[in-house]
């Protein structure tokens, strides 16, 4: 059997590769951090939206803003009568009573901005 010639070149190189190898792969294990936990998605949580999603509020502000606004202690007029318009215009009326009272005084001409009728 012949022994086998390695140049020094191919040797620097081989190991050169190895340590880039070993850095890359030890990088993410250096943090010192543990990864951080989330709850499993079926998983009830019944503290606040701080304890439940930790920093992650922050990130989703409509997801926020929507528990809050369930955690209010008051219903407003119509909550649960999905199918009545806001405004009582009657079919095929325009919002004519969402409108505020009208802020037109008698000397004054009616713009836009006063919304008067």
């Amino acid at each position: 059997m012949r022994p086998v010639v390695v140049s020094s070149r191919t040797l620097v190189g081989l190991s050169l590769a190895c340590c880039l190898l070993l850095v890359l792969f030890m990088a993410p294990m250096g943090s010192g951090s543990p990864p951080p936990q989330r709850p499993h998605a079926g998983a009830a949580c019944n503290g606040s939206i701080a304890q439940c999603l930790g920093e992650e509020h922050f990130l989703m502000d409509s997801e926020t803003n929507r528990r809050m606004l369930q955690q209010r202690r008051y219903l407003t007029p119509n909550t649960f009568k999905p199918d009545t318009a806001v405004c009582d215009g009657g079919r095929a009326q325009r919002y004519n009573n969402c409108l505020p009272p009208s802020s037109n005084k008698p000397h004054r001409r009616c713009n836009t901005y006063e919304r008067c009728r």
